[in-house]
């Protein structure tokens, strides 16, 4: 590809899977008995957070690969049209500047300039409908898959009592506490609920269907 064309890269939203903050009890005190004046400010609660790297969990599972190459091969389909129309643009260039050096400008030029103003018009438009074809193939493959990724999110939150989980690239707290769940979505997402535990590095990926849990941890 050359910098005249670049395919427009979308970046998926990384959505935030959010648990019901849970809700403090403010009914410690016995009834009828009213707190000292000079008690203690009530302790304010935490919530409990953990991150996601969204895109790597969406794009890095068994579908995700899998989605990524199938793009792949449209986009070089593509381009391979594409880079034949670059070429004759080109060549067109270089015949107009041979054909401008003359003294006189001459029917014949201004004929190839009016066809190169043509070619170029058709050659914009052919990019922007192939990164519009090229986005609507992202999300025929990858929204499925996010949806997936959001179920597994979900499911983590409500069992573990995640109050809160952010994508990575919205997480301004530290990295390295133990809070990454990326690894664990990976492999239940591969693997099935159940088959990783937490810290757990998610099992080799391949094109095959995946070996039962079981089998794969001998």
């Amino acid at each position: 590809m050359t910098r005249r064309t670049g395919y427009l890269r979308r970046a998926l939203v990384a959505a935030c899977v959010i648990a019901p903050l849970a809700l403090v009890s403010v009914n410690g005190l016995a009834q009828g008995t009213a707190a000292p004046a000079s008690s203690a400010k009530p302790a304010k609660a935490r919530a409990k957070m953990a991150y996601v790297d969204f895109d790597r969990a969406v794009r890095e599972n068994e579908e995700g690969l899998r989605a990524s190459a199938a793009l792949a091969r449209v986009k070089a389909e593509k381009q391979r049209g594409i880079s034949a129309i670059e070429e004759r643009l080109a060549r067109q260039q270089d015949e107009l500047k041979a054909m401008a050096q003359a003294a006189t400008v001459s029917k014949e030029l201004q004929n190839a300039a009016l066809q190169y103003q043509k070619d170029l018009q058709a050659y914009q438009e052919l990019l922007k409908r192939t990164n519009a074809e090229l986005a609507e193939r992202d999300d025929a493959l990858f929204i499925p898959i996010e949806r997936k990724v959001k179920a597994i999110l979900a499911r983590f939150s409500e069992a573990e009592g995640w109050d809160l989980v952010v994508d990575k690239k919205a997480y301004w707290g530290s990295t390295s506490n133990g809070l990454d769940l990326t690894d664990r979505v990976i492999c239940d997402f591969n693997w099935g609920a159940g088959a990783c535990g937490m810290g757990v590095t998610p099992l080799a990926k391949s094109p095959a269907t995946p070996a039962s849990p079981s089998s794969s941890a001998k």
